[in-house]
């Protein structure tokens, strides 16, 4: 590199904001890949232009394997983007985490930067480490404040033949990472492109989309998707319903709205899950975040079993009074009800053994009560 050329550099980076140390480091074959990651990830086309010029390499990555095209299109850098793909940039390198330029772009609702990626002959059916393509990662994209929404991505990666029925490692597929994310537009072009609705079913941790949108409390989603045929009774890996996973998941302490909707769609109160827990059982023992106290009282006003056994003959009450988390007022609600006190599961083991050997004295006490006033 000439005197005058490594002038040059300085004076781009320093009218850039740099200053003078900061711009003699970046002379040299390493610092100047590195650079050219950093300055393409900031959207500094002129920077980006003149390191090329000196001799950067396109291809270049940082710590995290990260290229300046994927750099620039995660950031929705068109002009960027257009100069490296112009410079010889490949769309189909990846990230370590095996993210393309497009993944990268859709994810974060880069309309533009898409639309010049496939342009660009950018592959639509590209997957990262965990099987996502652009289109799944797009379809449920909570990145789009302040930017593009996810519709019009979702659009554009269709209109390129995006498979729209690929599923990731864990079995999602775009439909259910829209209703897991809210989106009810892309949910609702997702049908009109006829989306398989029940895709997932027996895998992934939320089976199928209506198990997505119950588990997080998704109540007009979840409605778009009964109206277009979804199965009430479809499971997840576990066997749960979407009535099991609007019992038991959320902050608030599951979804008593959502679970109205579904029990007037007439979603099976007993149903079972591999280990025989009904929703039931799952809102009075598997508590661990939140308050249940509402989802458990629904069932019980709607004539839940309060007796179920599992395949451990484990009533509600017995399984709610053998756990380090479970709130007092579970159990003096399901005592409350009627729940029999003398219950014994396969083991021979009450409620009252049960909260001893889990070292719940609260518990303990409220049903020692309960059995000295039953007598």
């Amino acid at each position: 590199m000439t005197v005058v050329r490594k002038r040059t550099t300085l004076l781009i980076l320093l009218l850039l904001g740099g200053d003078y140390l900061f711009a003699q480091q970046q002379i040299g074959p390493a610092r100047t890949n590195e650079e050219l990651v950093t300055q393409a990830l900031l959207g500094n086309t002129t920077i980006v232009q003149h390191l090329l010029d000196e001799g950067a390499n396109v291809e270049a990555t940082d710590s995290n394997g990260n290229t300046a095209l994927i750099s620039a299109a995660s950031q929705g850098h068109t002009d960027t983007v257009k100069l490296l793909l112009e410079r010889g940039a490949s769309p189909e390198t990846k990230s370590r985490q095996g993210d393309t330029a497009l993944i990268e772009a859709g994810q974060f609702c880069k309309t533009d930067t898409v639309k010049m990626l496939l342009d660009h002959g950018a592959k639509t059916e590209a997957t990262n480490d965990v099987g996502e393509t652009g289109l799944i990662k797009a379809a449920g994209a909570p990145y789009g404040i302040g930017g593009s929404s996810n519709i019009e991505v979702v659009r554009l990666l269709l209109a390129k033949g995006a498979n729209f029925e690929a599923q990731d490692d864990l079995g999602e597929t775009a439909l259910i990472r829209a209703a897991e994310w809210g989106q009810i537009d892309t949910v609702k072009l997702l049908i009109e492109n006829h989306a398989k609705i029940d895709a997932g079913a027996d895998r992934g941790a939320y089976g199928t989309a209506l198990i997505a949108a119950a588990n997080s409390g998704r109540n007009e989603i979840l409605k778009v998707l009964l109206e277009n045929g979804a199965n009430i009774e479809a499971r997840d890996v576990k066997s749960r319903t979407a009535l099991m996973a609007a019992a038991t998941v959320g902050y608030s302490g599951g979804h008593a709205d959502t679970m109205e909707i579904l029990l007037a769609k007439g979603a099976d109160i007993e149903a079972k899950d591999k280990n025989g827990w009904t929703a039931l059982t799952m809102a009075a023992a598997e508590n661990y975040i939140g308050d249940h106290t509402e989802t458990l009282r629904l069932l019980l006003q709607k004539g839940a079993n309060i007796e179920t056994r599992d395949k451990y003959g484990k009533t509600p009450l017995i399984a709610a009074s053998g756990t380090s988390w479970t709130d007092i007022e579970i159990i003096e609600m399901l005592l409350e009800r009627g729940a029999n006190i003398e219950a014994k599961d396969n083991e021979g083991d009450t409620a009252l053994s049960c909260a001893k050997r889990w070292f719940r004295t609260d518990i303990a006490r409220v049903l020692q009560r309960h059995t000295n006033l039953s007598h």
